[in-house]
């Protein structure tokens, strides 16, 4: 994932700062894909 949280963002704590560590790991349970056709 290449999100980047700002200060502002309340969820997963925020973006990163002085406390951040310089590794984080996420560990992810559960994936779902689809295919959007462009027909509405």
């Amino acid at each position: 994932m290449g999100y980047v949280g700002t200060g502002a963002d309340a969820w997963m704590g925020g973006g990163p700062n002085g406390s951040t560590p310089s590794t984080v790991t996420y560990e992810i349970d559960n994936v779902v894909m689809s295919q959007w056709t462009g027909i509405a």
